[in-house]
């Protein structure tokens, strides 16, 4: 009976560290365009905001802004 309360506990710790760490690796990101010319925001993104967790967030962050034609469109993430 030891054992079965033991596995059970166990379990339970290990399901709830295991969930407890991907609420900290997500961050709610946009694409953001700029005018190069005056700085003036076109398009701040908050419309098509969307969550990033894990590997996709860290792709994100590492992309560079693309500038095409006097603006910029870069990623922002909060």
């Amino acid at each position: 009976m030891k054992r079965i309360i033991l596995f059970t506990a166990s379990f339970i710790l290990l399901s709830w560290a295991a969930s407890s760490c991907e609420a900290e690796n997500c961050k709610f990101c946009r694409e953001v365009l700029t005018e190069d010319a005056t700085g003036d925001i076109i398009n701040d993104g908050y419309d098509s905001e969307a969550e990033y967790c894990g590997f996709e967030l860290l792709a994100i962050e590492a992309k560079s802004p693309i500038s095409n034609g006097g603006y910029t469109t870069s990623w922002k993430c909060r």
